[in-house]
């Protein structure tokens, strides 16, 4: 579906990139049999990665997943000629109508897409009560404490698109094994605020008006019953990781270049 979508756009260049987990434990095992199915048809378009295990509580497996499935994208990005797009998608809650909306912001020329559950005419967030407040609350207190330099609708959601050459700069600045999230207390409900939060700095620390150069696509997410509220000590940690994330804002201005 979504290279259907692509295809309508006439983008010529698309990689599909499935990041897994060598250790089965969240439908690993399922993702790599779908990749495997999508790779016969579509051949060169399709590669795998498949990202060490990052131990932790079944609520906290697959940052490294995520993280360092990001950053080896961003590289796979540097060896293609021209502009070069990043999108990530976590879920198959995300309709192919939402990546449409990312995708559709970056062909514009906004150099990064970051869709939002709340805050916008047609945004909703249809999960758990546990995962809503959770992902507001990082939002709220990411734009209090963050200093993103404009509002960010939502600061958590795992539907996100990139123009490469600026997660390049991120993960130069940032390692990927340097992340909060990535630590040994890390959690993967960061993921996407730790993310969010070191592209806008990075924008703001080049001068960019990030009304022009960041939109913010409304999206419906609908979960389908398989993603459950989070326990307390994850609540705890995200927490935590929160205000460690932004006490690194200094620290990770003064690596890039």
């Amino acid at each position: 579906d979504i290279s259907g979508v692509v295809g309508d756009k006439s983008v010529r260049n698309l990689l599909f990139l499935l990041a897994v987990n060598k250790r089965d434990v969240d439908g690993t095992s399922t993702r790599l049999e779908i990749a495997n199915r999508v790779a016969a048809d579509l051949v060169d378009k399709v590669r795998i990665l498949e990202i060490e295990h990052i131990g932790g509580k079944l609520t906290d497996v697959g940052a490294g997943r995520f993280v360092k499935g990001w950053s080896e994208a961003t590289k796979l990005a540097e060896t293609v000629e021209g502009e070069v797009f990043v999108i990530e998608c976590d879920s198959e809650d995300h309709p192919v109508s939402s990546f449409e909306k990312v995708l559709d912001e970056l062909l514009s020329g906004k150099r990064a897409a970051m869709s939002t559950r709340f805050f916008k005419k047609g945004a909703a967030h249809r999960g758990p009560l546990a995962r809503q407040i959770t992902s507001l609350g990082a939002t709220l207190l990411g734009n209090i404490f963050g200093s993103p330099g404009i509002f960010v609708p939502d600061l958590a959601s795992g539907l996100e698109g990139y123009d490469a050459r600026i997660l390049a700069k991120v993960f130069e600045a940032k390692p990927w094994d340097q992340w909060v999230t990535m630590g040994e207390n890390g959690t993967t409900v960061l993921i996407n605020t730790e993310l969010r939060l070191y592209v806008l700095w990075y924008l703001q620390s080049r001068g960019n008006n990030l009304k022009a150069t960041v939109g913010f696509p409304a999206i419906e997410f609908s979960e389908k019953g398989s993603l459950q509220g989070f326990p307390p000590n994850v609540a705890k940690k995200a927490i935590s990781g929160l205000f460690k994330i932004f006490a690194a804002k200094k620290a990770f201005l003064a690596e890039l270049r």
